[in-house]
């Protein structure tokens, strides 16, 4: 079986399902989905598993990694004798083409897979994940987290979601419940907001609340690293690439000589969480907190800062803030 692709969901053989989360890092996260009392709806049960391994090495769905525990937040790998299926994004966008009918979720999501194409992304890199993408939305209560492949397509995606007239800004009052709803305790709210706002990766559609996400293809797939952690660490810097800012983790790259940490050739900043996608755009200052990490590819060795915990919810460590 191949290795599923970032954002594809797993159903496993007792009706469990996760979403593969991130790539580009030795940590790497899934988060559970738990059948609720009446199927088929899933529910989030807002719980984080995580597991560590190095990458690519070894492989995602060996036999033999550890199964999960429901009582457990530690998660090593699904084995593939537990898996049921994979629901890959990209090939739902096309079977809810030649859906009919359709509900109002999946007509909001044809209608901006369309507007997305019209823009020139190509369909094969618009996808779609969470409870449309294993059909079971609720209308009026299910959002659409849609997905794009490849940082281009990405950002195409994102300037349509800030430009075309029909996609919708969330208000104050919205980010707020969205900003109490996950607990975010790395900043307070008027910081939150000001950064949110100018990120244009969630808005309205119609009356759908939408979400874009991107993924990497694979010419944008990270080598093989070593890494060697060394401590926490504070760096003050300037951004100087962005590009990979969209990802999970999000990169981005650090101006060495406007960096608070001549002594380590600190060139990017690695973060995960949900919260930290966009967070900064190149020329602006960021004070960061986290792990400062010697990272040899290829026999090429530089400096990361890591920051954020993929159990943030439960043991959270570090933070990034735009200054």
């Amino acid at each position: 079986m191949p290795q599923p692709a970032d954002k594809s969901l797993i159903l496993s053989t007792d009706n469990f399902v996760f979403i593969r989360k991130g790539s580009g890092l030795c940590i790497e996260t899934l988060l559970s989905y738990k059948p609720s009392s009446q199927p088929p709806f899933f529910c989030f049960n807002g719980l984080t598993y995580t597991w560590n391994r190095r990458h690519p090495n070894p492989h995602f769905l060996a036999d033999k990694k550890q199964y999960y525990s429901r009582e457990s937040t530690t998660l090593t790998a699904v084995p593939e004798n537990y898996i049921r299926m994979v629901y890959d994004p990209f090939e739902r966008y096309q079977q809810i083409k030649g859906t009919h009918p359709r509900d109002q979720l999946e007509d909001d999501f044809l209608s901006i897979g369309y507007i997305f194409e019209e823009s020139g992304i190509p369909p094969q890199d618009i996808g779609i994940t969470g409870t449309v993408l294993i059909e079971c939305q609720t209308v009026g209560k299910s959002d659409l987290d849609i997905v794009l492949r490849g940082a281009d397509n990405f950002r195409v995606a994102r300037d349509v979601v800030k430009m075309h007239p029909t996609f919708k800004e969330l208000s104050p009052a919205e980010w707020e419940q969205y900003f109490d709803t996950y607990k975010l305790c790395h900043t307070d709210f008027p910081n939150f907001l000001r950064t949110a706002q100018r990120k244009h990766d969630r808005a309205f559609f119609n009356n759908s609340k939408i979400s874009i996400f991107g993924i990497r293809n694979d010419a944008e797939q990270r080598l093989s690293e070593d890494v060697n952690d060394i401590g926490e660490v504070a760096l003050e810097g300037e951004i100087s690439g962005d590009r990979e800012s969209a990802f999970h983790p999000a990169f981005y790259g650090i101006d060495m000589q406007k960096s608070t940490l001549p002594q380590y050739n600190v060139t990017e900043i690695a973060a995960l969480g949900r919260e930290y996608y966009l967070e900064g755009f190149v020329g602006d200052h960021v004070r960061c907190m986290g792990r400062l990490q010697q990272v040899t590819i290829q026999g090429s060795t530089h400096y990361r800062v890591l920051v954020g915990r993929i159990d943030k919810f439960l043991n959270p460590s570090g933070n990034l803030h735009v200054l």
